[in-house]
């Protein structure tokens, strides 16, 4: 199983990161919810706090960029996920970051 399908699966996700080598896909983007996006940015998506915390742990960049430039942060208030939003900027997210690229206009 692929780690973006596992992130709605807690205990699954941590067996799948346990047995990967060290640098495992966390940068491998995938279709989730709708869109491209990398791992750690589809268990944002899934609103799955637990996935969040075990990918941050597990070597995840809280302020990764996709290739339009949305931060984890960004993609959670857009999507109105306002509990992750708040998860985000406790765990640290850069709350200063700007969008470089929005709906095909660059910023």
């Amino acid at each position: 199983m692929q780690l973006h399908r596992a992130v709605r699966d807690p205990v699954l996700l941590a067996k799948l990161v346990s047995d990967e080598p060290e640098g495992f896909l966390l940068h491998e983007e995938y279709q989730c919810v709708g869109q491209q996006a990398g791992v750690f940015h589809c268990a944002v998506l899934s609103n799955t706090e637990e996935s969040v915390r075990l990918l941050l742990e597990h070597g995840a960049d809280i302020d990764e960029v996709d290739d339009h430039g949305r931060t984890s942060l960004i993609k959670a208030a857009t999507e109105c996920l306002d509990d992750m939003v708040k998860l985000l900027v406790d765990l640290g997210a850069d709350v200063n970051i700007q969008v470089s690229y929005l709906c095909g206009v660059r910023k």
